[in-house]
């Protein structure tokens, strides 16, 4: 859950963020954080990188959870888990 948290405090984005609203911050964000711009010093270039794939990483989680998302690739998970010949698909224990 903090992880959650910290991705949207990172991108600035609400709880309530939509798809197109995560996507047009995560644009800005990357326009800015792009390790292209930074070629004054390799110190800062590394800084950006490092920037970057945090913001990367953050889009794409928080991409992932959106409910709009969830909704896309429901039926493909219900289809997988119900058809699937995995006796604990949900890992709920080891043995």
């Amino acid at each position: 859950m903090k992880k959650i948290v910290d991705y949207r405090k990172l991108l600035g984005v609400a709880e309530t963020a939509e798809l197109q609203e995560l996507k047009s911050v995560y644009r800005g964000l990357m326009k800015t954080w792009h390790p292209d711009k930074f070629r004054a010093s390799e110190e800062s270039k590394l800084e950006a990188e490092e920037k970057s794939k945090t913001i990367i990483e953050a889009y794409h989680f928080l991409v992932s959870i959106a409910p709009e998302t969830r909704d896309q690739s429901k039926a493909e998970y219900i289809e997988t888990t119900t058809n699937a010949a995995i006796a604990d698909f949900e890992f709920k224990s080891r043995y």
